[in-house]
């Protein structure tokens, strides 16, 4: 298929195997080109049960703008609210099961799934967590803080996304990030951060509360520590 077009999403040179069997669309090796990146997508469709129908895929996702992304699919905008103040380029290799409505939308508590997410450089600005963090910490590069060299792996399940613990660059500063969100926007995750003075031993810092309200305390036994210091470089 030359152009092809669902919704505000334009795709060209889509190409793959079809197979309609026993009330099963399976595509077999798709390939597109969207959003100025390459998609690959194989799974299922299937509507035996008329009443729920379910999806089945693996998608892969090479070089797309992570800000076209959460514009562009329902999925990303529940899943990853996050890439809605993100901007730059990620890659994607993930499967993903569950069930539709009548109108293609998924049913966010049914998805199952999980993979990899790789962003070799990007932008956080106006995100209200970081704003949080940057007050802690009285880093003021944290507000709206550069990423580098991430590579993280996820899986959702019943209407949670689950990160699994990984390390990455954020404004320069070697952080370790695990936790999970859920689709109505609750948070649980924690930060570790190389923050000076305190380089050597990483300072957590806890993320609670919903994405438009984030609720951000220091680990255990640093709060003292982070004002004393504060004091001091003031004073």
């Amino acid at each position: 298929i030359e152009k092809l077009f669902y919704k505000e999403l334009s795709a060209e040179g889509f190409k793959g195997e079809v197979l309609l069997k026993n009330g099963v669309l399976t595509l077999s090796e798709g390939a597109f080109d969207a959003l100025n990146a390459s998609f690959d997508i194989t799974g299922d469709y299937n509507t035996r049960d008329i009443d729920h129908p379910l999806f089945d895929i693996r998608i892969k996702i090479d070089e797309l703008d992570i800000n076209k992304a959460h514009d562009a699919f329902v999925t990303v905008q529940a899943i990853a609210p996050a890439a809605e103040d993100t901007y730059g380029i990620f890659s994607l290799d993930y499967a993903i099961r569950g069930e539709l409505f009548h109108n293609l939308h998924p049913v966010f508590e049914t998805l199952q799934g999980g993979g990899t997410v790789r962003i070799r450089e990007a932008r956080v600005n106006g995100m209200k967590v970081f704003h949080h963090i940057s007050g802690i910490t009285k880093k003021e590069e944290l507000m709206n803080p550069e990423l580098k060299d991430l590579v993280m792996e996820t899986t959702v399940e019943n209407g949670m996304m689950y990160v699994k613990p990984f390390s990455m660059k954020l404004a320069g500063f070697d952080t370790d990030i695990e936790g999970k969100h859920s689709i109505d926007g609750t948070l649980n995750y924690v930060l570790r951060m190389a923050i000076p003075p305190f380089d050597i031993v990483k300072i957590p810092l806890h993320v609670n509360g919903t994405y438009d309200n984030p609720k951000i305390h220091l680990g255990k036994g640093h709060e003292e520590a982070f004002r004393k210091i504060t004091m001091v470089n003031v004073e």
